[in-house]
C-alpha cells in the first residue's frame, strides 16, 4: 500500500476520533469533575439527565454552567436556564445559591425538579386559604378579610403582594424569609369611599423572587356595595331582632 495513502487515512481516522472525543468531552467533563457541584444532582436525576438535553447534546442548564465556571453560585441559581419559569435554585431547592459543594443537600428532595426540561415543573411552594375572598361592605365604610398563606415547601422564601384595584390593600404587603411549612396571617382592607352600589372584582398578586408570575395563581377578590336602601332594611331588621330580644327579656 502506499505510504502517501496510508497516512492521509491514518490522519482522517485520528481526526475523526478527535472530532468524537470533542462532542462529547463537555459532557463527560461536567460527569466526571463537576456534578457534584451542583446541590440535589442525584434528586434532579443526576448528571447524565442535567447535563445533556437529547441523546449526547449539551443541555441548556450545562451550558450555563460552563459558562459560570463550573461553580454553583447565585447567578446559577438566578438563571432559568430551560424556560419554564422557575429559577435553577428553585428546581434545585437553594433559591440564593448559597448551597456550598460538599455539604448536605438543601431543602426537600420532594421538591427538586430538572432545570434542564422545561416540561418539568417543581411543586409550587405557595398556597392560600381561602383561594378566593368576598366581602360586602356600604358605600363610604371601610372593612377586612383574612386569608392565610402558606410555604408548603422545603425553603423559606420571600413575598410581596399586590392588589389590582385601590379599593382594596393587603396588610402586610410583603414578607421577608417565609419559613418552610409555616403561615403568613394576612388582611385584606377594604375602602369604599368614592364607590357606588354594585360588584367590583378584582386578583391579588403573589410575587416570589425566582418564580415567573404566571406560575403563581391569583387571589380573585369580589366586593359587593349594597344599595343604602338595602343596607338600611338590613340594618333596621337587626335592631328589630335586638328590641324582640329585649322585650322577652321584658317579660321573663
Amino acid at each position: 500500500m502506499d505510504r502517501n495513502i496510508s497516512r492521509a487515512r491514518a490522519a482522517r481516522f485520528a481526526g475523526a476520533i478527535a472530532a468524537l472525543a470533542l462532542a462529547g468531552a463537555p459532557a463527560a467533563h461536567a460527569l466526571e469533575e463537576y456534578g457534584a457541584q451542583i446541590p440535589n444532582l442525584v434528586a434532579a436525576g443526576g448528571c447524565d439527565g442535567l447535563c445533556h438535553a437529547t441523546g449526547n447534546l449539551d443541555s441548556p442548564l450545562y451550558i450555563d454552567f460552563a459558562n459560570a465556571g463550573f461553580v454553583w453560585n447565585a447567578t446559577m441559581a438566578n438563571a432559568d436556564s430551560d424556560g419554564d419559569g422557575f429559577s435553577n435554585g428553585w428546581e434545585l431547592q437553594d433559591p440564593s445559591g448559597t448551597w456550598v459543594s460538599g455539604t448536605t443537600d438543601p431543602g426537600n428532595a420532594a421538591f427538586v425538579s430538572n432545570p434542564a426540561f422545561a416540561n418539568l415543573l417543581p411543586p409550587l411552594p405557595v398556597a392560600t386559604n381561602p383561594t378566593a375572598i368576598t366581602h360586602a361592605e356600604a358605600a363610604g365604610q371601610n372593612g377586612s378579610e383574612g386569608f392565610a398563606l402558606q410555604n408548603v415547601g422545603g425553603v423559606p422564601f420571600d413575598y410581596s403582594i399586590t392588589s389590582s384595584d385601590i379599593w382594596m390593600a393587603p396588610d402586610p404587603p410583603s414578607s421577608l424569609g417565609l419559613p418552610a411549612n409555616d403561615f403568613d396571617a394576612i388582611l385584606v382592607l377594604f375602602a369604599t369611599n368614592g364607590l357606588v352600589d354594585g360588584l367590583y372584582q378584582g386578583d391579588l398578586t403573589i410575587s416570589i423572587p425566582g418564580i415567573r408570575a404566571d406560575r403563581i395563581p391569583t387571589i380573585p377578590v369580589s366586593l359587593t356595595v349594597p344599595e343604602p336602601g338595602a343596607v338600611a332594611a338590613a340594618t333596621g331588621a337587626l335592631l328589630g331582632l335586638g328590641m324582640l330580644g329585649r322585650r322577652r327579656v321584658m317579660r321573663r
